[in-house]
């Protein structure tokens, strides 16, 4: 029960971040001009990824298991939107996402790969 209630805030938490970036200045797609059309589907493919993350969230999986499948939704989801932004707003997002990693204090995945 404990661990459903975490894993529950914690994919909320994850969907009300991916949503907010479109209303925060310094967000990702701060810099982007992306169109209407764009930014339907993306906020689309952020309400899949929340309703497969609170499926996710109520299963009885290992911390391992919930992390591996959680990764796995977002970079489905990270992969659907880089397919939607033309290659300059990709470069422009990967760049904005690479500050925001440094200011939270390092790369992610170099982090979960000592761990």
């Amino acid at each position: 029960m404990k661990n459903a209630r975490i894993l529950t805030i914690f994919a909320l938490a994850v969907v009300l971040c991916s949503t907010a970036a479109f209303a925060k200045a310094k967000g990702p797609y701060h810099n982007l001009n992306l169109t209407p059309d764009q930014r339907t589907q993306i906020r689309q493919i952020h309400q899949e990824q929340h309703a497969q993350m609170q499926e996710l969230a109520k299963k009885q999986l290992t911390r391992q298991e919930f992390r591996q499948q959680s990764m796995a939704i977002r970079h489905s989801s990270g992969e659907k939107v880089s397919s939607i932004l033309t290659p300059d707003q990709r470069a422009k997002f990967e760049a904005n996402r690479k500050n925001s990693q440094m200011k939270r204090g390092g790369h992610r995945k170099s982090q979960a790969q000592q761990v």
